[in-house]
């Protein structure tokens, strides 16, 4: 009901005017298909290294350890690993809702879990240790 409002209010055009497939041969040449996920050990791997990643910026983002409070850089750290251990549990728990099995989807899982840790960003230094995993878990 709220679709044909919004999409005139914003400017929407229900069109496939930008999304097509390549015509040119220059675009045919250049165009790549999005591909299923082949080598999911890369995938959890360049994960892992997200994961570093915001390891090292949550925390240095507080700018604490100049001040002398290291313990809001600690509790940075652990708020975003238990907010992206929520969001793994979220993660499997959906895929395998979805697969209806108890088989858990790396693509799945892998976003989620990269969700759960941009959902930390903004809040892990303020909530507590207790509701990190659920802030990942919504988030996923």
């Amino acid at each position: 009901a709220w679709r044909k409002p919004l999409s005139w209010i914003f400017g929407e055009k229900h069109n496939d005017q930008y999304y097509r497939v390549p015509e040119d041969p220059v675009e045919k040449k250049v165009f790549i298909p999005f591909r299923r996920c082949r080598h999911p050990v890369q995938l959890l791997f360049g994960t892992f290294l997200l994961l570093v990643g915001f390891l090292a910026f949550n925390p240095a983002s507080t700018f604490s350890i100049t001040d002398g409070n290291d313990l809001v850089m600690a509790h940075a750290s652990a708020t975003t690993l238990l907010a992206a251990a929520g969001a793994g549990v979220g993660g499997m728990a959906y895929s395998m809702a979805r697969t209806r099995s108890s088989v858990v989807r790396v693509p799945e899982l892998t976003n989620a879990v990269i969700g759960g840790l941009v959902a930390s960003c903004a809040c892990c230094t303020v909530i507590p240790l207790p509701i990190a995993p659920l802030v990942g878990l919504i988030a996923s």
